[in-house]
């Protein structure tokens, strides 16, 4: 199997797939498409998803013919399809902060990191706990 930065990935977004679809569902769709072994995997990392083609061939090949999921045919994009200036992604980074007390207004937490230099994409959200069984609660645990 390919090292994952040997190939390109091919886009789509959570909103044009289906409801419930998982990195199973976008995998199995894709090697429909391209052939048994034409996967290296998919990630979601925010609203898109990344699918990785083992090769030039898959990577062509989903391009034009695209996946089925769920009985509905998804487009892919060889680029980023939330692409916010010129033909590069705008790079990211995503902070957490911990240990400061929930008391600590978000307000206080981003006028602190706006003179820091730092410039918001979105705004502050803070963690929220999860039952026992994984799901997501009304608290919040101050991160």
């Amino acid at each position: 199997m390919s090292e994952p930065s040997s190939t390109q990935p091919v886009f789509t977004t959570t909103r044009d797939l289906p409801d419930n679809v998982d990195t199973f569902d976008i995998c199995a769709a894709a090697e429909k498409a391209a052939g048994r072994g034409s996967v290296l995997g998919a990630q979601r990392i925010g609203a898109p998803w990344r699918l990785y083609p083992v090769g030039r061939e898959a990577l062509l090949k989903l391009l034009v013919e695209g996946v089925t999921i769920k009985n509905q045919k998804i487009k892919l994009h060889s680029q980023n399809p939330f692409i916010i200036r010129g033909n590069n992604e705008t790079p990211t980074t995503r902070l957490t902060v911990s240990d400061i007390p929930i008391s600590y207004s978000n307000e206080m937490l981003e006028t602190n990191l706006l003179k820091l230099g730092i410039k918001m994409r979105s705004k502050i959200a803070m963690e929220k706990v999860r039952d026992r069984s994984g799901k997501l609660t009304d608290w919040i645990t101050g991160r």
